[in-house]
């Protein structure tokens, strides 16, 4: 079985929510990866890992995946690629959900490097490295420094036209911005991230119920109750239904 293939059933048990199949689907993959010597293939199945225990809040787990990805790559000489700054990522990602936003910060500084090696500044990869930083200086409650690194995110995705990926940026900053209580500025981003998802064909992820609760607030804000409700029950709505966990 190839990683792609691999992903695909992830995506699936994901999709129709059977939680308690995905740990024993991911270790039985990684004993098999590790047996006939894949270690890319290990790697990308460690940090599946690492997402899920993040998410399901086992940070015991989480943490020891994450030791063992950075061994594995150092092992294999790699400090220096993008999966390991890949990996780099998702740990930053899974110390902010611990709370441990000082050593959540260093690792996302230490990706820059690896990536201005590898790749365009205008990356896609980029937007998403200043997007996770946005979201980690939100949580440490700076502001200011979080609408700086949605700017430049946002910069990114704009020059790449990633429809998805610039609603996601616009709620970021909507979101912050009400923080700040730049009401009216929060409101133009949200309008604009809720009609760039509209936009998109399928179903929605999560991010759309998060943008359509975020308007909501704007506009309890702004004193704009009834348009509040509509903007609350929609984001409900979309919050019910079965959205895929994000896990990497």
């Amino acid at each position: 079985m190839n990683v792609e293939e691999i992903l695909q059933i992830l995506d699936q048990l994901f999709d129709e929510r059977q939680l308690d199949q995905i740990e024993p689907f991911l270790t039985e993959q990684l004993d098999a990866a590790y047996q006939i010597g894949d270690y890319n293939c290990c790697v990308t199945i460690l940090n599946e890992l690492i997402g899920f225990y993040r998410d399901m809040s086992r940070f015991d787990e989480m943490m020891a995946a994450c030791e063992r990805t950075t061994q594995l790559l150092e092992q294999l000489g790699l400090q220096d690629s993008i999966p390991y700054a890949t990996t780099l990522l998702n740990i930053a990602t899974a110390l902010r959900a611990m709370g441990d936003y000082d050593a959540a910060l260093e690792y996302y500084k230490e990706v820059f490097p690896i990536y201005q090696k590898h790749m365009n500044p205008a990356d896609s990869r980029y937007a998403a490295l200043y997007n996770n930083i946005s979201l980690l200086y939100h949580e440490m409650g700076n502001y200011k420094q979080a609408v700086a690194a949605q700017n430049r995110a946002l910069q990114i995705v704009e020059e790449n036209g990633d429809t998805q990926k610039i609603a996601i940026s616009h709620t970021n900053m909507g979101t912050t911005l009400l923080q700040m209580n730049r009401v009216d500025e929060a409101l133009a981003h949200l309008n604009l991230a809720v009609q760039y998802f509209d936009a998109l064909p399928g179903d929605k992820d999560y991010h759309y119920s998060a943008a359509l609760a975020s308007l909501g607030q704007a506009y309890v804000l702004s004193e704009d109750y009834e348009a509040a409700r509509e903007y609350y029950l929609t984001a409900l709505e979309e919050y019910r239904k079965p959205h895929r966990v994000t896990h990497s």
